[in-house]
Order: structure tokens, then C-alpha cells, then sequence
């Protein structure tokens, strides 16, 4: 990816729930395919079956700057199906105004709970950036900052189809600015309109 930061700064983004593990996903793989290779993008999907018995399937579509992950789970009860945890500090902001610092520290930090039918998130700091852009909808957005364990964002929903969303990678920016951006791109795609002359 042209835009790929220098340094890994995502620790991890899963399946996130008490059954499942919070952090850590506690399953097994069954399946990793490549279901397309083309000249805009490469596709993959992942089943994995998880503690609790959820069978979670994700199709993640990789385009030169952005990817989009699908996902499908066999039953409810899981609700964060994407929540990422970081490796380096940086700053968040959401679509109705929200921030934080993800460094560990902090816990909800004024942050969870406060964001109903998210649209967009944004973590960011000098070197690296991503958005996170919900293509479906979403009941609320869950943060939660302690430990070892940074940043743990994610869209949050009761749905077990149809769950679609998409990180967008960008260098260091100074403000959430490009999430917006990002957003009109991805969630407002422009409309092509045929008329008979």
C-alpha cells in the first residue's frame, strides 16, 4: 500500500467479547482463502472459529490505500466484531467530536459510550493515520485505553450480517480532518445518472 506507515503500529483487530477473548481471539482458524487477484485489488477471507462456539466469517477487499472487511458470524452475542488495539501512542477523534489519547492510560476517557450511530473514527500522530469508516450501521462506538492493551476501538452492532466497514491508511496528519474525507468517499459513493437525450 503507497500510504503503508514506516512502523507496525496496529497490535491487533478481531472478534472482541467476553465469550471470545476482549483482546486476544480464543479460537482456531478453519480456513484462509484467496478469492480474487486482480489488477484494483486482492481478496481474502478468513474463518475462524471462536470460544463460545461463534463461527465468524471475514472478507477483507484490499485496494491500493484503503482494504474493507465484510463480516458474518453463525449467531449473535459478539457485537465488537473489529476492535483494534495499537502499538504506539497517537491520538482519536470521532464524528460527533470525541477525543482521546490512546497511550494505555485512561480507561473510557469521556470517549465510550458517547457515540450512537457512529460514522467514522480517526487515530492519528505524526508519522501514521487511519480512518475507520462504517459502510453499515452501527449501534455505538466502544474505546477502552488501560494496560498493555491500547486503544481497543471498535464499531459496535447487534447485527450477524452484513457487517460491513473500511480502514483507510494515511502518513502522519495533524488533525481527523481526512476522515471526513474519507467518509464522503467511501460511505457516499458518487451516483452515475443515464438520461435519454
Amino acid at each position: 500500500m503507497p500510504n503503508a506507515p514506516k512502523q507496525s503500529f496496529l497490535r491487533s483487530l478481531g472478534v472482541s467479547s467476553a465469550q471470545t477473548g476482549w483482546v486476544d481471539e480464543i479460537g482456531e482458524v478453519e480456513a484462509i482463502k484467496c478469492l480474487s487477484i486482480n489488477a484494483v485489488s486482492v481478496v481474502i477471507q478468513v474463518v475462524k472459529q471462536l470460544r463460545g462456539n461463534f463461527r465468524v466469517v471475514r472478507t477483507f477487499t484490499f485496494y491500493p490505500r484503503y482494504f474493507v472487511v465484510e463480516i458474518e458470524a453463525n449467531k449473535p452475542g459478539i457485537h465488537n466484531y473489529s476492535r483494534a488495539y495499537y502499538l504506539l501512542p497517537c491520538r482519536f477523534t470521532d464524528d460527533k467530536g470525541n477525543e482521546a489519547v490512546v497511550d494505555g492510560k485512561g480507561e473510557g476517557e469521556g470517549v465510550i459510550g458517547k457515540n450512537l450511530q457512529p460514522k467514522w473514527y480517526a487515530v492519528y500522530s505524526d508519522n501514521w493515520a487511519h480512518s475507520c469508516i462504517a459502510l453499515s450501521q452501527f449501534d455505538n462506538l466502544t474505546y477502552w485505553d488501560a494496560g498493555g492493551n491500547w486503544g481497543g476501538i471498535a464499531f459496535g452492532t447487534g447485527q450477524t450480517k452484513g457487517i460491513r466497514l473500511a480502514y483507510v491508511l494515511h502518513t502522519g496528519q495533524k488533525d481527523a480532518t481526512f476522515a471526513l474525507w474519507d467518509y464522503e468517499r467511501l460511505a457516499k459513493p458518487p451516483k452515475v445518472v443515464i438520461s435519454a437525450q
